[in-house]
Order: C-alpha cells, then sequence, then structure tokens
C-alpha cells in the first residue's frame, strides 16, 4: 500500500480512534495520562530467555506469559495512533528491579499527522508539559529522581 491507500483504508477508523481517545481528556479535563510501563516489574532475564514471564494478576494471583503480554498492554491498541509518550523510571522493586510508569499526551488530530512541522510543535508541547510533571514527580519523591550509573553498578551487586 502507499500513502493514499493506507489513509483511504485506515483513515476513518484512525478518525475514531483518535476522537475517542481525545475524548477522554475533554471529559475528564485532564492534560496526560499515567499509566504503568508494564504489568509488573522488569521480568528475570532467564525467564526473558526461556519465553515466560511471572506476573500478578489484579487478585493477587500469579500468571505466566509471553512477553507481549507482560510489556504491550497498552501499545498494540494505541500503535496507530500518534501519541506522544515519555518513560519516566520510578526506582526499584524490593528484589532489585527497574520499574517506571509512562506518561502519554493527547493523540494528534488525524490531518494534522501527516504534517512534519504539526507533528514536531505536538510533541515539543508533550514534551514541555511531561518535563513540568516529572519534575513535579522527583520534588515529591526525591528518591524517584535519576540515579547514575557508577551509582548504581556501586550499590547493587551484579553478581547471580
Amino acid at each position: 500500500f502507499d500513502e493514499s491507500q493506507t489513509r483511504f483504508l485506515f483513515g476513518p477508523k484512525m478518525m475514531d480512534d483518535i476522537a475517542a481517545y481525545n475524548a477522554y481528556f475533554d471529559t475528564h479535563k485532564v492534560d496526560l495520562l499515567l499509566l504503568p510501563v508494564t504489568r509488573a516489574a522488569a521480568p528475570n532475564l532467564a525467564d526473558l530467555a526461556g519465553g515466560t514471564v511471572s506476573f500478578p494478576r489484579l487478585d493477587g494471583s500469579i500468571m505466566h506469559g509471553s512477553v507481549m503480554e507482560a510489556f504491550n498492554m497498552h501499545a498494540f491498541a494505541f500503535k496507530h495512533l500518534h501519541i506522544p509518550k515519555l518513560v519516566v523510571p520510578t526506582g526499584l522493586t524490593n528484589d532489585g528491579r527497574p520499574s517506571a510508569v509512562q506518561i502519554w499526551g493527547r493523540a494528534m488530530s488525524h490531518d494534522d499527522m501527516y504534517h512534519d512541522e504539526r507533528a514536531v510543535q505536538h510533541n515539543v508541547e508533550f514534551l514541555q508539559l511531561a518535563r513540568r510533571v516529572t519534575q513535579a514527580m522527583h520534588l515529591a519523591d526525591p528518591e524517584l529522581s535519576r540515579v547514575e550509573v557508577a551509582e548504581f553498578t556501586d550499590s547493587v551487586s551484579l553478581a547471580s
């Protein structure tokens, strides 16, 4: 498919999805969404290599699933929309695994998605807002601030 065919075939669905997604921002008067990056903290490398990852369900039981199930809980549903996103590290779990949240902005309008200048402007506005939110998060909890790699490797044993 060329771009014109893609726009013709997927355009109406994309416009509907953009309207539905952005309606949440308008209805609830929010500027950003704060979402988990994964269903659990970063998985064990051995689990990743084996193709299965353990993560908790809402009821507290443990589910075993694929890497895709653990990491792509939001990604596929909205992949076709231009939604600016930023991952913000939130520290380490009790067993030393990294955790993070995602900040999502409003989706771009369908017409603006194909205009580079408008897309850049949309992303810049999102990043400025996300920066203010991230700074507020760090002020509220200074332990969420960035840790330099040297500090991290000095404080965590990398031996298994």
